[in-house]
């Protein structure tokens, strides 16, 4: 039988495949880009684990936290810093309202919470993951011609935090972005 806990989680299920079809907001300003927010979540999250490895720290919290982190971009969209300018967006409620009634509500709401705030050490390599991901990006779309692209990584890599973080920025940006397939076609 299906409790109002499980019919609310089902429903969240679904609102989170929603975001394969929100387009990141940066499309405006790139150009042709084929990510969405569910791309930049899963990849963000895999940082975000490797990050709290790296750094020694609560890898289930801060995965948890990347994976949440732009949840409520299902309801608001995704806005940049120009949109957060003028556009009023409320994402603390989406976020309530998203996770109202399922099992994990509590931690949900916390941990969104301390993620904004950026006073934890988790939080603070979750945010690191959300920018090392663009950071990846950027650098895949300039090495595929985004001149638009090459402009943004120095804005993108100066928030970042973590010295693990800064470092795999740098070695990013030194990478070819498809080593990692010649390295096995070669093997």
């Amino acid at each position: 039988m299906a409790t109002p806990e499980l019919k609310r989680t089902i429903e969240l299920l679904f609102e989170i495949g929603s975001l394969r079809r929100v387009q990141r907001s940066h499309l405006q300003n790139l150009g042709k880009t084929e990510d969405s927010v569910l791309d930049h979540s899963f990849r963000v999250a895999i940082i975000g684990y490797a990050l709290a490895t790296l750094e020694h720290c609560d890898a289930t919290k801060v995965l948890k936290m990347c994976l949440w982190h732009d949840l409520a971009e299902a309801r608001t969209g995704d806005q940049n810093w120009v949109h957060k300018r003028y556009v009023k967006s409320l994402p603390d409620k989406a976020v309530r309202d998203q996770f109202k009634n399922t099992p994990f509500q509590k931690e949900a709401i916390v941990l969104m919470k301390e993620y904004k705030a950026r006073k934890t050490r988790e939080a603070i390599i979750a945010k690191d993951a959300d920018i090392l991901e663009e950071v990846l990006q950027l650098k895949e779309y300039a090495d595929q011609g985004n001149k638009e692209a090459e402009r943004w990584i120095p804005y993108n890599i100066k928030p970042l935090k973590t010295s693990v973080a800064k470092t795999l920025a740098q070695l990013a940006l030194k990478s070819d972005i498809h080593g990692w397939w010649w390295q096995g076609r070669l093997k």
